[in-house]
């Protein structure tokens, strides 16, 4: 019996046309995709799949990417996440679910947050920040928010930040 994709791959589909976008506004086909949910490929695009431990030149892509981080890795696994994607590139586009602001989100935030939690083993960075605006705000001192990207009636969101040096 074949396994099923998991929601946040599936899900994950609809941040390819924000990143296309992303990396035609800023002149770029190069893109280090660091997961923890890889991208499916993306035509026009070259995709080079990181990981945190790798050791690069400062600076070696002009865009990088990380789709469900928050949702996918333990708290203490996510300091090093990032720290990989602030060396790697001037400018990251991270992407997983929201918390609802408005009430016009709640619908669509209470419906993907049992996506979040699906398979999760452990208690997710997603708690423990208050989900990626929180996360923002704590590394305000690392990345600066260009522009934010709303998807699925507020339940998902992308942001593309410019790396702080």
């Amino acid at each position: 019996m074949p396994l099923l994709p998991s929601p946040c791959g599936l899900l994950a589909r609809r941040f390819v046309p924000v990143l296309r976008g992303c990396a035609s506004s800023l002149g770029t086909d190069s893109v280090a995709d660091f997961g923890p949910v890889f991208l499916p490929p993306v035509t026009g695009l070259s995709l080079t799949r990181e990981h945190a431990g790798t050791r690069r030149a400062e600076g070696g892509f002009p865009l990088a990417v990380s789709c469900f981080a928050l949702s996918r890795l333990a708290p203490e696994g996510l300091p090093t996440h990032l720290d990989a994607l602030y060396r790697s590139s001037r400018f990251v586009l991270l992407a997983d679910f929201k918390v609802a602001e408005r009430n016009i989100e709640a619908p669509a935030c209470l419906l993907a947050g049992s996506l979040r939690r699906f398979g999760a083993a452990h208690p997710s960075a997603f708690e423990a920040f208050g989900g990626l605006e929180g996360l923002l705000y704590a590394e305000r001192e690392r990345f600066a928010v260009k522009e934010r990207f709303p998807l699925l009636g507020g339940a998902l969101l992308a942001v593309l930040a410019e790396a702080l040096r």
